[in-house]
């Protein structure tokens, strides 16, 4: 009886060191449903749930890189209008062909010093009241044509403006440049009244070139008349003077304080006006290529493609990113050729205002591409946000699953060395049965 004992009870010692040094081998106290179907189970569903959760972040991290992809073609398309603008600016610099009437009165705000369009002409801001408008002056910007011979016709009468004590600055610049029988709507402009940085009103001739046809050349014609009369003349009203004119003005005063002065419009491009116009036509075709080539993985955010990413493998919560297609006509460029019978040529940047205005233009694309990438940025954060929740969802499940299935190594150690110290015992007392069960038989 001692013996059998002795035995099932080794035996027993056996099958409980073998899966303590299956649990020790595998680093798992649950391998198989058998083991513990619940812990097995559940285990199993928090791995397959931080496989998916892998997959996912995999996902994010490429979504991650389209947006990077993106930002730094924005970031390039930046650089690249910064160089046009320092560009362009550089040819501000330079003398164009375009003639253009300037007053060297500055019509500024008393408080901030700014160029104000809002100051009456005849405001006493300071200067001699001869160099401003006086109530009553009128003032007329005509389209003329003038033949090879000298003859001047007027083809395009403007209206007439009388200043009286009220009028201001931006009343005159939009006399000038409202004018539809000059400034057609479906041409280029071809006169052009504003006020420059310095506070200074600027009439300019926005026509170039003669005629194909008849060889003449087109001009503005400014016609002035004093309330005054005469004892303006001598100070020019306003104190307009020719800057950088191909013929520049002819003032022509008279004793009754009519002064007529004539813009022609040139007829040969000025080099560096011609080459920044030419670079800033590759600008903009860069434009268009540099957002073409920012696509990865097939989406390209600046063609406008639409870029949505799962955050769970149900594909119940997600986030939408839309592009938007950038080109040199979504940044507010136009290149169109307006050539007429008239003089007008293509967008050629030889005048002042046509490079004021393209800068202001750069200078609002500029601010387009950084809002994108403010707005692309935000994104990102977000997804890297999300990146880092789901890399701890990971591991949080990984380590439940863990908790649920693998074995306490330094325990399953104790474990077996105190089975071994058992087993030993047990194999001791089957020797001591064994040896009582021969001294009996040996009675007989």
């Amino acid at each position: 009886m001692g013996m059998k004992n002795a035995l099932f009870s080794l035996g027993s010692l056996s099958e409980q060191i073998e899966k303590t040094n299956n649990r020790l081998a595998t680093g798992k106290k649950v391998n198989s449903a058998i083991d513990n179907a619940l812990n097995y189970f559940v285990a199993d569903s928090f791995q397959t749930k931080a496989r998916n959760l892998g997959s996912i972040i995999e996902n994010i991290g490429l979504g991650l890189n389209v947006l990077k992809q993106t930002d730094k073609a924005l970031t390039t398309l930046r650089n690249t209008l910064e160089q046009a603008e320092g560009n362009l600016r550089s040819a501000m610099n330079t003398s164009g062909t375009n003639a253009r009437a300037t007053s060297t009165f500055a019509f500024r705000n008393a408080a901030t010093g700014a160029a104000d369009a809002t100051v009456t002409l005849a405001e006493a801001a300071g200067g001699s009241s001869l160099s401003r408008f006086q109530v009553g002056d009128t003032i007329t910007v005509n389209l003329v044509r003038v033949s090879s011979g000298g003859t001047v016709t007027v083809v395009g009468t403007g209206t007439t403006l009388t200043t009286t004590a009220t009028t201001t600055v931006q009343n005159l610049l939009d006399n000038v440049n409202n004018n539809t029988s000059i400034n057609p709507a479906s041409q280029a402009q071809r006169m052009a009244a504003y006020l420059n940085d310095g506070g200074n009103i600027v009439i300019e001739n926005q026509i170039n070139g003669a005629d194909a046809a008849s060889g003449d050349t087109f001009a503005l014609q400014m016609v002035v008349n004093t309330a005054g009369g005469g004892t303006q003349t001598q100070n020019n009203t306003l104190d307009m003077f020719a800057f950088n004119g191909a013929l520049g003005l002819s003032p022509s005063p008279t004793g009754s304080g009519t002064q007529t002065t004539l813009m022609l419009g040139g007829s040969v491009e000025q080099e560096p006006r011609k080459a920044s116009a030419n670079f800033f036509r590759e600008v903009l075709t860069q434009i268009r290529n540099t957002a073409l080539d920012s696509g990865y993985n097939g989406v390209n955010l600046l063609q406008g493609d639409f870029m949505r990413i799962a955050f769970n493998e149900d594909d119940t919560t997600s986030i939408s990113i839309r592009g938007s297609r950038i080109n040199a006509a979504t940044l507010g460029f136009t290149t169109d050729n307006y050539a007429t019978s008239t003089g007008d040529a293509f967008y050629n940047l030889q005048s002042d205002l046509a490079l004021k205005n393209v800068i202001e233009k750069v200078r609002a694309a500029k601010t387009t591409l950084q809002t994108m990438q403010s707005n692309f940025a935000s994104s990102s954060g977000l997804l890297t946000t999300r990146q880092d929740f789901s890399k701890f969802a990971v591991k949080n499940f990984t380590d439940g699953s863990d908790l649920l299935i693998l074995a306490d190594i330094n325990e399953e150690g104790a474990t077996l060395s105190s089975l071994q110290t058992r087993q030993q015992l047990a194999v001791t007392s089957l020797s001591l049965a064994n040896q009582a069960d021969q001294a009996i038989l040996r009675l007989f």
